[in-house]
């Protein structure tokens, strides 16, 4: 009697052993469908459906299902693993592009303001010029304070500038 009574109780305790392992199993592949990161719409949406699906199925705990269930399991997270390290990489390659583009932009931005600023200069040669052999000495006071106005204004630039573009290279 006592030896019937053990044998049921290891029993019981085997199936209620059994329940939890499915019971955890099915709560894993569940948190897996959860937690699955969101890259995009396309990839992840199918996957926890997927995923989702398989769970529900486990937890009939039919041993044929069960059995099935680890190469499903394996194969869903081996293709999301891979569709996934795949749209990273389109999207490393659009990074890429962009960065590039952005660089090329600020290296004509860069060589555009070199243009500018010699013609300022040439320009402000031009002011002193003028205010050397202007008859009228106010006249020439004027003309000189405005080409030194003009010139610590395109030196002002020219840091500002150059400050905006290492600040966005970096």
């Amino acid at each position: 009697m006592i030896s019937i009574r053990k044998n049921v109780n290891e029993l019981d305790r085997c199936h209620e052993v059994r329940d939890l392992a499915l019971d955890c199993y099915v709560n894993a592949i569940r948190n897996a469908a959860q937690y699955a990161v969101e890259l995009d719409s396309q990839i992840t949406t199918p996957h926890r459906q997927y995923l989702n699906n398989l769970a529900v199925e486990v937890a009939t705990g039919d041993p044929h299902v069960l059995t099935e269930s680890r190469a499903t399991v394996r194969g869903l997270l081996r293709d999301y693993r891979d569709k996934g390290a795949e749209f990273l990489s389109k999207l490393r390659d659009e990074l890429s592009g962009t960065v590039r583009a952005l660089q090329e932009i600020m290296e004509s931005m860069t060589q555009g303001d070199g243009d500018h600023e010699m013609q300022l200069r040439a320009g402000l040669a031009t002011l002193r010029t003028v205010s050397r052999s202007a008859p009228d000495p106010t006249l020439r006071e004027a003309i000189s304070s405005a080409a030194a106005g003009i010139e610590q204004s395109i030196e002002q630039i020219r840091k500002h500038h150059q400050v905006t573009v290492s600040q966005f290279l970096t």
